[in-house]
């Protein structure tokens, strides 16, 4: 899959970024314009997410054929493993290359997909510093369809984001369309999938060099669907095609990112207790009760347990 630009947004907007001045982060809520889009661009922007979906599904379907433990050789370099997830990277320049991961995760798919959900610019950044802990700005440029839209998909819409993954190098950011939906792979099982695909759009332009970042170009699909006779795992293939503006991302990136999804559960737990809250404490089970249903349990391990095991 290559990383595509779409061409309805290749022509001047009405104004570009306005934020000349700016010199730190954060920026300002009016840092970059509305983003207005034609009827025709709109459909462009659909068009291509489809398409890469589309895409992305046949290479999954590719990838399923391989069997429960799916062998990358010729072309491929695995850069490792981490609990039941596996990441190859197709050989090359590692500033410029073709990344996979795939294998098995805690928890449901649907949270799994769920927890990338963002409408506002405060949630977008949420959900990054809860995962990669180096967010350091995030904007909602434009909201296109939201799960309130009625549309078959749960989200399309334009963001940026930039984040810190190395202390003694630039920050990264990215302008991208965000695609998210529920449906079905070529085999007819029920999948979640998320697209990123890089754009260039003059409402969103690099940053001035005095902000030390550079803009990357990455175009990723993550497809999870719920593990065959397991409705409590998930399995995931996530496919990135990446420009890291001339950076060459050493393996134990990925390793680190391996290690961030094999969290993902602790993550969307994260997420849920920080938008609503601990429960209070007026509602809570009282201390007696609480011993009594301890004691239960405990019987039921003592003698239902060992009946049901024999």
């Amino acid at each position: 899959m290559s990383v595509a630009v779409p061409s309805a947004l290749n022509h001047p907007p009405s104004m570009a970024a306005t934020g000349t001045k700016q010199n730190s982060f954060p920026l300002p809520d009016d840092y970059f314009p509305n983003v207005n889009l034609s009827a025709l661009q709109l459909q462009e922007l659909e068009a291509q997410a489809l398409l890469t979906v589309k895409n992305a599904l046949a290479d999954y379907n590719l990838h399923e054929a391989m069997g429960s433990n799916p062998s990358y050789d010729k072309g491929w370099k695995t850069l490792g493993k981490v609990g039941d997830l596996t990441t190859v990277r197709q050989s090359g320049d590692e500033s410029r290359c073709q990344c996979r991961i795939f294998g098995r995760l805690h928890g449901d798919y649907r949270n799994f997909l769920n927890f990338f959900y963002a409408e506002n610019s405060c949630q977008l950044f949420a959900w990054n510093q809860f995962m990669y802990g180096n967010a350091v700005d995030a904007t909602v440029l434009r909201n296109i369809d939201t799960s309130s839209s009625g549309k078959p998909h749960l989200y399309l819409g334009i963001k940026w984001t930039c984040l810190q993954p190395f202390a003694l190098v630039k920050k990264r950011d990215t302008c991208f369309l965000e695609y998210m939906a529920f449906t079905k792979d070529l085999r007819g099982r029920d999948v979640g999938i998320r697209v990123n695909l890089p754009l260039v759009m003059l409402e969103c332009p690099p940053l001035p060099d005095k902000m030390k970042t550079k803009r990357m170009q990455m175009q990723i699909v993550s497809i999870v669907r719920p593990t065959d006779g397991d409705m409590y795992s998930t399995e995931l293939f996530l496919v990135s095609q990446n420009d890291f503006a001339g950076f060459a991302v050493p393996g134990f990136y990925f390793k680190k990112l391996m290690a961030k999804l094999n969290d993902m559960s602790n993550y969307v737990d994260s997420k849920l207790i920080a938008v609503h809250g601990m429960m209070k404490r007026s509602y809570w089970v009282d201390k007696k009760s609480r011993r009594q249903f301890n004691e239960n349990i405990q019987r039921c391990e003592d003698e239902v347990l060992p009946c049901v095991r024999s």
